[in-house]
C-alpha cells in the first residue's frame, strides 16, 4: 500500500501544477491545504519509495507525500525568483551536520532517510517563504491551521467520550498533540487579535483550547496556555486599541473556562501525587543520551539513537526498563537527541533554527510597532518560544508532521524578512495588486484592521517601508 500512496503522490504533481496555473484562487486554496495536511496524520498521505517499516528510528524511509508534492508544484509555478532566502545558512548548517553523521553512522542508509525528510520540510518552507508576504497567502495558511485544529479537537472529544484519560488526537501521544497545537493555535490567536474575525478562526481557537485541556499533559497545559496568555499581553502592549482589548478579554475568559477541565484531567492522571512529580525514566534517557554524545562527538548518526542505545548497551547501562514503550523511542529531549545523533554541530543548528527566526520576528514587531504584520509575527514567535520550551521534554520537532508545522512558521517569518530586505513594493507587489484588480472596484473588506482591506494594508505597509 505504501508504494501505491507514493506513486499517487508523484502522479499528483503534474495535476497540481495544472490546477495551480488556472487562477490565483487555486493557489490560495493550495496554501489552505498546506496548513491543514500535517494535522491529518491518520490519513494515507505519505508513501515510501523505499523504506524500512520496522526500523526503530524516527524516519522510516524515502517518503513522498502530498503536502511536499503540493509545495513543489507551488514553487514550480511561482514566477518570483528564488533568491535571498532568509535563514538559508541555518538549513545548510544542519544539512552538513546530518551528512557528517551519515559518514559516522552505523547504518548509513537510515541516516539518509533523515536527510531526505529534512529536504522535504525545507521544500515546504521555501514554498511559503516565496509567497507568504502576500496577506491572502498568509491568511490561507492560518485557515489551514484552524481547520487542522478543528479536526484534532473532534478526535479529542471522541476519545474523551470513550473514557480516554489523555487524548492524543491522531498524533499518537498527548505531548506531540500539544506541540502541534502550539505551532498552529498561537499564530491563529495572533491573527484574531490583529483583526481577523472569520468564524473559522474563532472555531480554531476554541478547538485548540479543547485539545490542550484534553491532553492531560503538564507541558501542554503549562507551556501552551502560558504562551497564549503572554501572546495576548504582548499584542496589547504593541498595538493597544478598544477592539483588541475586547477580543483579549474574551480569549482570557476562554482560557479560564478551559483551565478547570485541564486541571481535572491532570488530577485524574496524578490522583494523590503532585503534578510536578519527576519521571525517573526521563532522567535515565537523558543520562544515556549524554553518555552517547560524549562518546561520539560527531554523533552516532541521524536516525540511530534507539538502535545504538539498545545494541551498544547504553539502555542497559543506565537501567532503562526492558519494555517496548521505553526501548523503542528516543530520549524525550529534542536538544539531546540532536546532540546524540548529529553531534554538537547538529544541536547548535537545531537551536539556531528556533531562536534566530524567533528574534527576527520579535525585532520586526518591536521596531515597527505601526505595522499590522508585527502583530501576526508575534504568533509565530510565541509558537517558537513554546516549542523551544517543550523540546526540553519531548523529541516532537524531529517528527515529520511537526517538523512541517515548525518550518511553516519559519516560512511565515522568513517571507516578511525577505519582503523588508528587498523592499517588495516593486514588481512582486504590483503582481499581487494586479491579481486582485477586481477588488479595487468595490469596498475591500477589513481583515486585519479597521477600514482597510488586505491588499490596501499590504500596499500601505510596504510603501511606507520603501520610502
Amino acid at each position: 500500500m505504501t508504494y501505491v500512496i507514493a506513486a499517487l503522490a508523484l502522479l499528483a504533481l503534474p495535476i497540481f501544477i495544472v490546477i495551480l496555473r488556472q487562477s490565483q484562487t487555486r493557489r490560495y486554496q493550495a496554501f489552505v491545504a498546506i496548513g491543514l495536511l500535517p494535522l491529518l496524520s491518520d490519513w494515507p498521505l505519505i508513501g515510501y519509495v523505499y523504506g524500512w517499516p520496522t526500523w526503530s528510528g524516527i524516519s522510516k524511509g524515502f517518503s513522498l507525500s502530498f503536502v511536499v508534492m503540493l509545495a513543489v508544484a507551488l514553487i514550480h509555478t511561482n514566477k518570483r525568483k528564488i533568491s535571498g532566502i532568509p535563514f538559508a545558512w541555518i538549513f545548510i548548517l544542519y544539512a552538513i551536520a546530518v551528512i557528517i553523521s551519515v559518514l559516522n553512522s552505523r547504518m548509513y542508509l537510515a541516516s539518509l532517510f533523515t536527510l531526505w525528510q529534512y529536504l522535504s520540510v525545507v521544500t515546504v518552507f521555501l514554498a511559503i517563504c516565496l509567497e507568504a508576504d502576500n496577506p491572502k497567502v498568509y491568511r490561507s495558511i492560518l485557515t489551514g491551521f484552524a481547520f487542522g485544529l478543528i479536526y484534532q479537537s473532534g478526535h479529542v472529544i471522541w476519545l474523551k467520550l470513550n473514557g480516554v484519560g489523555q487524548a492524543a488526537g491522531t498524533l499518537g501521544h498527548q505531548n506531540l498533540l500539544g506541540i502541534g497545537v502550539e505551532l498552529t493555535m498561537l499564530p491563529v490567536l495572533a491573527a484574531v487579535l490583529a483583526g481577523d474575525r472569520r468564524p473559522v478562526m474563532f472555531a480554531g481557537l476554541v478547538a485548540g483550547l479543547i485539545c490542550i485541556a484534553g491532553t492531560g499533559s503538564r507541558g501542554t497545559v503549562g507551556i501552551g496556555g502560558g504562551a497564549a496568555i503572554i501572546l495576548i499581553f504582548l499584542s496589547l502592549a504593541r498595538r493597544p486599541d478598544r477592539r483588541k482589548f475586547g477580543l483579549a478579554t474574551v480569549c482570557v475568559l476562554a482560557v479560564a473556562i478551559a483551565a478547570p477541565f485541564a486541571l481535572g484531567n491532570l488530577k485524574t492522571r496524578f490522583q494523590d501525587t503532585s503534578f510536578f512529580t519527576t519521571e525517573t525514566e526521563r532522567e535515565l534517557f537523558e543520562d544515556a543520551a549524554r553518555s552517547m554524545a560524549n562518546n561520539n562527538p560527531l554523533g552516532v548518526g541521524a536516525n540511530q539513537y534507539v538502535f545504538v542505545s539498545n545494541v551498544e548497551g547504553y539502555a542497559d547501562r543506565f537501567g532503562i526498563p526492558w519494555q517496548l514503550a521505553d526501548r523503542s523511542v528516543p530520549v524525550h529531549n529534542g536538544y539531546l537527541l540532536a546532540r546524540a545523533e548529529t553531534g554538537r554541530l547538529g544541536e547548535w543548528a537545531f537551536i539556531i533554527a528556533i531562536f534566530l527566526p524567533l528574534f527576527a520576528a520579535l525585532k520586526i514587531a518591536v521596531i515597527d510597532r505601526k505595522s499590522l504584520t508585527g502583530d501576526l509575527l508575534i504568533g509565530s514567535a510565541m509558537a517558537l518560544v513554546a516549542v523551544a520550551a517543550h523540546s526540553f521534554y519531548e523529541f516532537g520537532l524531529h517528527l515529520f508532521p511537526l517538523q512541517l508545522l515548525f518550518y511553516m512558521n519559519l516560512g511565515l517569518i522568513a517571507a516578511e524578512v525577505r519582503a523588508r530586505r528587498y523592499k517588495l513594493p516593486g514588481k512582486a507587489l504590483r503582481r499581487v495588486q494586479g491579481s486582485c484588480a477586481s477588488e479595487r472596484s468595490m469596498p475591500v473588506p477589513s481583515v486585519y484592521g479597521h477600514g482597510a482591506g488586505v491588499i490596501s494594508n499590504y500596499l500601505e505597509h510596504h510603501q511606507r517601508h520603501s520610502a
